[in-house]
Order: structure tokens, then C-alpha cells, then sequence
């Protein structure tokens, strides 16, 4: 949902495929790539569709990290180890359609802009572990949020040439995660029981 220089931010899809390496099982540091389109404003108003693509480099670490005794996991502990937060810097490419509303003549004003910014996401969310037959955990439903800091004010076409705050967005996801190959570095917290 972007927060741009429109009064009203509208829901809209995006998608996304994400490549982690997991130092241990609980740190990792991956790419992420996210494409789709955002929307805002109203239609007898300012509004504006975003076609866009981002790649950024993330980093993670989870709860169960400070995990020292995994033997001793109770239920909620044992849902809680996947908690986690997160830090990343990326680009996005924006390609912008934005309708400006003349405020004299009431008139529409088409304005098309493709520009590319930095940004920051900020991330939480938790993962869910099911064990393999082997005990390791390797399958994981991830719910996520993102809060992305744009570097520029052109998220939604610069509707707004006076604005004095960047854009920002937030970006909700679900989805399935399989670990593929040995769990990280740390051969101690390899063992995830």
C-alpha cells in the first residue's frame, strides 16, 4: 500500500521471489525480487498506477538465534524461535501513470514518468517450520511486512512538486520457503530439535 502524495492509498497485488543463504538457521542474508503495480488517489481526483520492479539485498535474524537449549522448546517457544527482523537496500524502477486535477480549470492532466529511486525496506514477520522426514526443518510458511523507504519524493509521479516527505509503501506477503543443501555455518546450531 504506498503512502504517497495522494489522500487515499488503495490495496493492490505484487509478487515476489526470494533467494536466502542461511549462515545458520536462524541469519540469513538473501536477494529479493518484487514486481507489481500500486495504486492511489480517486478517480475524480489525483491518482496514479505504478507498474513497478524492485531488487534488494536483505538480512535477517530470528528469535531462536538466542535459542541455547533446543531440547528444551516448548510450543511457544517453539513458535516464537521464528520471529524475526530485518534490514535490506535495493532499487526500485517505477513506471508511473498519474492523473493531476487542475484546480482551476477541473481539467485532468496525464503525466507519464519512468524513473528508478534507492530504497530501504525494513522487515518483520515469523516463520512457521514443519519438519522432513529426517527431523530438519525445511519447509516454512513465512508471513512478512515490509516498510520501504523510498530516497525520493516518485513513487506516485511526483504528483506534489511541493512535497516535503519521500514516499514510503508497505508490502504484505505469505508464502512458502524450502531450504535446499547443509544449514549454514554454525555446525552448533545446526541441530534444530
Amino acid at each position: 500500500m504506498p503512502y504517497a502524495d495522494t489522500r487515499k492509498a488503495n490495496y493492490s497485488l505484487a509478487n515476489q521471489f526470494v533467494v536466502d543463504y542461511y549462515f545458520t538457521p536462524y541469519i540469513n542474508t538473501g536477494l529479493e525480487f518484487q514486481f507489481g503495480n500500486m495504486r492511489g488517489g480517486e478517480k475524480d481526483k489525483d491518482h496514479f498506477t505504478n507498474t513497478f520492479r524492485l531488487n534488494t539485498w536483505n538480512a535477517r535474524m530470528l528469535l531462536g538465534q538466542f535459542y541455547d537449549r533446543y531440547d528444551r522448546l516448548t510450543t511457544l517457544t517453539s513458535l516464537m524461535r521464528g520471529l524475526y527482523a530485518g534490514v535490506g537496500i535495493g532499487y526500485i524502477r517505477n513506471n508511473v501513470d498519474a492523473y493531476k486535477i487542475d484546480k482551476i480549470t477541473r481539467q485532468g492532466i496525464k503525466i507519464t514518468d519512468v524513473n528508478t529511486d534507492i530504497i530501504f525496506p525494513l522487515h518483520v514477520g515469523i516463520n512457521f517450520y514443519f519438519k522432513n522426514s529426517y527431523g530438519r526443518d525445511r519447509w516454512e510458511l513465512n508471513l512478512n511486512m515490509q516498510y520501504v523507504t523510498l530516497m525520493a519524493d516518485e513513487l506516485d509521479g511526483d504528483l506534489n512538486p511541493y512535497s516535503n516527505y519521500n514516499d514510503v509503501y508497505t508490502y504484505y506477503s505469505a508464502g512458502v520457503r524450502y531450504k535446499f543443501g547443509t544449514v549454514g555455518l554454525d555446525q552448533r546450531k545446526n541441530r534444530l530439535k
